[in-house]
Parts: structure tokens; C-alpha cells; sequence
């Protein structure tokens, strides 16, 4: 399922990676880099994040991974910007090379939570 705040651009041009969880998508690092961007002023937080290696026409996921570490005292919509800032620092990280996609797993976060 695709997050209704993520931009139709970004919608058509996301791929579904092996064994996604149910808000898990993958883009191109530059992509997910500009969907993190777009998602801004959003609730929409990011649990979690895989790097893909694409060996023929299999999705391989490589040994790097980010893992949006328990907060505790924070705004849910602190925890969101917080979430996705950590996201695209790990992005950044990447050795572009190494890597073909990103996959990015969403959580929504409620104010009132």
C-alpha cells in the first residue's frame, strides 16, 4: 500500500521489494531522497530503511539497513521529522555503487496518539 501523502510522481515510480511490509516501497537512493524531501510538513514517519543490489532481475538486499531507534518525550510529529532526517542521513552514507534502491518503511504517526 502506497501512503496517500507521498506525491503521484513518486507513487508510479516506487517498486514493491521482496517481503515488503505493508507501508515498504523502494525507489533509486536520489528518489527516496526526494520523496523523504516531499514528505516535509507530513505525519508520515520512517521505521525503517533497506539497501537492494539488483543481481539479474532479483531485488538482493545488502548489508545495509537503518533502524529508527524507540523514542520516548517526542511529538508525534517530532518523531515523524525525526524519523525521516535519520532516514536520509543513512541514505547519504551509501556508497552510490553498491547500491540500486532503497526501500523505505512507513508508519503513520498521530498526534492525538
Amino acid at each position: 500500500m502506497i501512503p496517500n501523502e507521498i506525491p503521484e510522481s513518486f507513487r508510479s515510480s516506487a517498486i514493491i521489494p521482496p517481503e515488503a511490509g505493508e507501508y515498504e516501497l523502494a525507489w533509486t537512493p536520489v528518489d527516496a531522497l526526494a520523496v523523504l524531501d516531499a514528505l516535509d510538513s507530513s505525519m508520515l514517519a520512517v521505521e525503517s530503511a533497506q539497501a537492494f543490489k539488483v543481481v539479474g532481475s532479483v531485488l538482493i538486499p545488502t548489508q545495509d539497513a537503518w533502524l529508527f531507534p524507540a523514542t520516548s518525550g517526542d511529538t508525534e510529529s517530532s518523531r515523524a521529522r525525526k524519523s525521516r532526517a535519520g532516514a536520509a542521513s543513512f541514505i547519504r552514507k551509501i556508497q552510490p555503487a553498491e547500491v540500486d534502491y532503497v526501500s523505505l518503511g512507513f508508519s503513520y504517526q498521530d498526534e492525538a496518539a
